[in-house]
């Protein structure tokens, strides 16, 4: 007989000899796991014997389509025998509004992504927060809204990811976030602890080959052209190339940032790294100068709508491509991430040269051993300065070439008689 079809008449004598099942792991080894004894007496009523000792009530019931699903309804020995008996009883008698009224633990899709954005990505301080809760509310949400989060299928998921999400970068990343919510419920929304989340290795599409993507200097030449006709975007896509900050920095940048000439980095917790303020070369600040500012909207580059930050990458890049694409036909698609890695790269091609140390610290990148780093903690302010200058200078010099020398030939005046 199955220890699932195992039945006992359950007294506390017979509770405390029960043990845990167990199975072969890969290398056929014994290894521990919960069990499953039924109730003889309330059918439906279940007591799970966990490896690591606790003893869990659990009733079964079935869905309208006859599938079953579990339910905790407490633990051994707080809960008693025949307050188990009891609760499977009362809970079995409509276990719908059984579930919803319990702890008011959410099981719709919608549901779910709401406690989730409040709980997890809200309250967990996470950088990319406001990016994450977007991509839920426009990429998953809408489809599966009014479904049971544990019903939906991975069939189901890559079919929606696949048939309205273009970008396989976006796509990932919208499968990444439903990975997290789907651990995220399991861990604390699942009331059968059965949930096993439908995104497993090998879903990903995006080839994460390291990029090595750079603009050249004919690009740079274009790039500048087509920007300047692009709005916010296009003087964000600007402010990039000319500092080799991460996007999610400088979309973020403040009018209370600047003082002086120079860009002052707020420190958040567990963000990436950067440099701590960056003087602006004048072509930084002339694409400053010349943003509206917007009432009450506290950031330089704000959002088309609203007072937040700029956000709208994803339709502007595409645009971005199309008219690169059509001013100069031969030019291959790049990422606003692109910009920062061409910053670098440019850095290297300059004379003087430049230290690496300084080069590495002007993206915010660690440099040197751990032990190195702890005892060591200069910050090349001036430097990363003088990088950025100089870069600043080559970039201007691409897009607006300097006159050559034009000699005047003095041509003898004739004489009037």
């Amino acid at each position: 007989m199955s220890h699932r079809d195992e039945r006992i008449d359950f007294t506390d004598f017979k509770i405390r000899s029960l043990k845990v099942g167990t199975k072969l792991d890969k290398e056929g080894k014994p290894t521990q796991v919960p069990k499953d004894f039924y109730d003889d007496r309330v059918r439906g009523l279940i007591l799970r014997v966990n490896p690591e000792g606790t003893k869990t009530w659990r009733v079964m019931w079935y869905l309208a389509g006859g599938r079953t699903r579990v339910t905790k309804l407490g633990r051994y020995p707080i809960m008693s025998i025949a307050a188990a008996r009891d609760a499977a009883v009362d809970f079995l008698r409509d276990p719908q509004k059984a579930v919803a009224k319990q702890n008011d633990i959410p099981s719709l899709f919608q549901d779910v992504a709401e406690t989730f954005i409040l709980k997890h990505v809200k309250e967990g301080g996470h950088l990319t927060a406001k990016v994450t809760e977007q991509r839920i509310r426009k990429h998953l949400v809408p489809a599966f809204k009014d479904q049971e989060f544990a019903l939906v299928r991975r069939a189901q998921l890559i079919k929606h990811l696949d048939d309205t999400i273009e970008s396989p970068s976006m796509r990932d990343a919208v499968l990444t976030i439903f990975r997290t919510m789907a651990n995220f419920y399991a861990l604390n929304l699942d009331p059968t602890e059965d949930y096993v989340s439908p995104v497993i290795k090998g879903m990903s599409k995006y080839d994460k080959r390291a990029r090595n993507r750079v603009l050249t200097s004919e690009e740079i030449v274009t790039f500048w052209r087509v920007t300047g006709e692009m709005g916010t975007f296009g003087a964000l896509c600007r402010f990039l190339l000319l500092t080799g900050q991460r996007r999610e920095k400088a979309n973020t940048l403040e009018w209370t940032h600047l003082r002086n000439g120079v860009w002052h980095l707020p420190v958040v917790e567990g963000a990436k790294g950067h440099p701590a303020e960056i003087k602006l070369p004048a072509l930084a600040l002339a694409i400053i100068q010349a943003q509206p500012r917007i009432y009450k909207c506290p950031y330089v580059f704000p959002a088309l709508r609203g007072r937040g930050p700029f956000n709208a990458w994803g339709q502007w890049t595409k645009e971005l491509q199309d008219k690169m694409r059509d001013a100069l036909p031969h030019s291959r698609p790049f990422t606003t991430h692109d910009l920062r890695r061409t910053f670098r790269t440019t850095l290297d091609t300059l004379k003087p040269a430049i230290p690496f140390e300084v080069k590495e610290h002007a993206i915010g990148h660690a440099v040197g051993t751990k032990v190195a780093r702890t005892y060591s903690h200069y910050d090349f302010l001036p430097e990363i300065a003088d990088a950025v200058a100089a870069l600043a200078a080559h970039i201007s010099n691409l897009v607006t070439p300097p006159s050559g020398n034009v000699v005047r030939l003095k041509t003898k005046r004739s004489r009037q008689n």
